[in-house]
């Protein structure tokens, strides 16, 4: 039987290395950085092209609020856009973000946001492909880059996303190789200027904090003592860092607000971005989860602790709250790439056992192929399939054409959740009921705002005890009779079917996902209480009573 013995250097690649005691892990041939710029480049235009059809659904108020920090110079508190909650006093920590583009936006520069976003958020897979040695480290570069594809868009999160990959770089270099401590001096001042751009700072500070205890007690099992001296110093850097957090607009009340928010029973009940990473359906994130416990299980003895204990504490993050995937994924790639580096050594030690036969080394070469071209079509799939989330723009249109100011002053407004902060910003005579500012809010009764919003969708009882008590004129819904009548699920499954995958517990997410469960037909109830519609279009319809 003939036997391969030395590969070549794309083979090398290709398979980890499986045969390459004398042949280096990665040469710098031709093909192999031919490869790596491809890859570059698909992902860079991806995230341009997502970002460019995407925006934050809270965009409107984003670049309400950024126009009158510009042009007052004062923070926008207490709330006058919300006819439900006037004068709350409330906490904007993108503030800075915000007055930056509205400028962009006020002077046609909305291209440079999108540009600009998409580099923030191709930064960390960059260095991640300039650093692969091998194929497989590419292949999880690219699952990583599709699976962070629901959260781009220009929003100001992505800030934090690239603040957290340089914190997560510097802490990694002096905690795990011993070097670049001069520059964590610097780190105060780095979380002064990230706690007056986004609050993600504070995912920051519990990296370093479960960094630096991490390393303590990984030190501490292997010397079998605690070396005070050695803690010093990260100790005193994070205290300033801290310390310098709340040298911000707001003080110690951006604090409570994050608090607020995070422990806000509502978020984490109806917003999507706060909900357990099991109930997003991304086959993406769902393989790479996957990948990550297969490599913890399989080396789970031969990973250094605390590069162990990053990856599966903000995995543990993400599985209790999707918004936390973006500093997993940033988090996870020592851990993933060593992983790999276990992977070609088990293969390196199979071959030297019982080397591989051709055919063998044909069929690992064809999946590995295969499997990347297969990543590389459904990335490619994400991107031009993309559709962001629509805003009612002709409803806006509609809205300024039918009514005057004062018409428009006068109306009380029930508006779908989403589409608040685009009438704050397109159509600002309009007082909303919620946007996206406001889910964690409590009333004079104590009861949260989006509790409020949420209990219209219960029961048509419900939805006239609550448009009674706020006296709405007006309400600015989602076309829901238009999407069930033309969903393509809906007119395809037969009824019987679609109604057993409803009430199937193991079947309901996956109707959910394909489409089978719109949001309910709200205007039936509706319009046998007297409401009317004067506006509708696929995407929105317009009631008033």
């Amino acid at each position: 039987m003939e036997i391969v013995k030395e590969p070549s250097p794309l083979q090398n690649f290709l398979l980890f290395g499986y045969n390459g005691a004398t042949i280096p892990l990665m040469q710098r041939t031709t093909l192999v950085l031919a490869v790596k710029i491809i890859l570059a480049a698909a992902i860079l235009f991806g995230f341009l092209v997502i970002n460019a059809k995407n925006a934050d659904p809270d965009m409107g108020w984003h670049l309400k609020v950024g126009q009158e920090v510009a042009q007052t110079g004062s923070l926008p508190s207490p709330d006058r856009y919300s006819h439900t909650m006037p004068g709350t006093r409330w906490v904007n920590h993108e503030w800075l973000i915000d007055a930056a583009l509205w400028w962009l936006s006020a002077h046609n520069l909305w291209w440079l946001a999108t540009v600009l976003s998409s580099l923030l958020a191709f930064l960390p897979f960059f260095v991640w492909i300039v650093r692969a040695q091998n194929f497989g480290m590419l292949w999880l570069a690219l699952l990583g880059a599709a699976s962070i594809t629901p959260f781009l868009g220009v929003r100001p999160q992505i800030v934090s996303f690239a603040f957290f990959f340089f914190l997560f770089e510097l802490l990694r270099r002096y905690f795990e190789e011993g070097r670049q401590k001069k520059y964590l001096w610097a780190l105060p001042a780095v979380f002064l200027l990230w706690a007056n751009l986004h609050a993600g700072f504070f995912a920051g500070l519990f990296l370093f904090g479960a960094y630096a205890g991490a390393h303590a007690a990984a030190r501490w099992l292997e010397d079998k003592k605690l070396n005070l001296r050695a803690s010093v110093f990260p100790a005193a850097i994070f205290t300033a860092s801290l310390a310098g957090t709340f040298l911000n607009a707001y003080g110690w009340k951006l604090h409570a607000m994050i608090f607020q928010t995070v422990l806000s029973e509502e978020n984490m009940k109806y917003i999507a971005e706060f909900q357990p990473l099991y109930s997003y359906f991304d086959p993406s994130i769902i393989l790479l989860t996957g990948i990550a416990l297969i490599f913890t299980f399989r080396f789970f003895k031969r990973y250094p602790p605390s590069v162990l204990a990053m990856a599966l504490l903000f995995l543990a993050m993400a599985g209790t709250s999707l918004r936390h995937w973006l500093f997993f994924i940033i988090a996870a790639q020592p851990f993933l790439s060593l992983g790999v580096g276990y992977l070609k050594n088990d293969i390196v030690k199979a071959s030297g056992q019982k080397p591989f036969s051709p055919r063998t080394v044909g069929a690992l070469h064809a999946f590995a192929v295969g499997a990347f071209l297969l990543l590389s079509g459904c990335f490619g799939y994400k991107v031009v399939t993309y559709h962001g989330m629509p805003q009612p723009e002709q409803a806006a249109v509609f809205l300024e054409s039918r009514f005057t100011k004062d018409e428009l002053l006068r109306q009380v407004v029930f508006n779908e959740y989403g589409w608040g902060g685009y009438f704050i910003w397109r159509v600002p005579d309009i007082k909303i009921f919620i946007d996206g500012r406001m889910p964690y809010w409590v009333t004079k009764e104590g009861r949260p705002i989006l509790a409020e919003y949420m209990s219209f969708f219960k029961s048509e009882q419900a939805q006239e005890q609550l448009l009674e008590k706020y006296g709405v004129t007006m309400l600015i819904l989602k076309n829901t009779r238009w999407q069930k009548e033309n969903d393509f699920w809906r007119t395809h499954i037969p009824a019987p079917v679609q109604e057993r995958m409803r009430q199937s517990p193991r079947l309901k997410k996956f109707n959910a996902w394909l489409g089978g469960e719109a949001a309910p037909d709200v205007q039936e109830g509706l319009a046998r209480h007297g409401w009317r519609a004067i506006y509708q279009d696929s995407l929105a319809v317009i009631l008033i009573k």
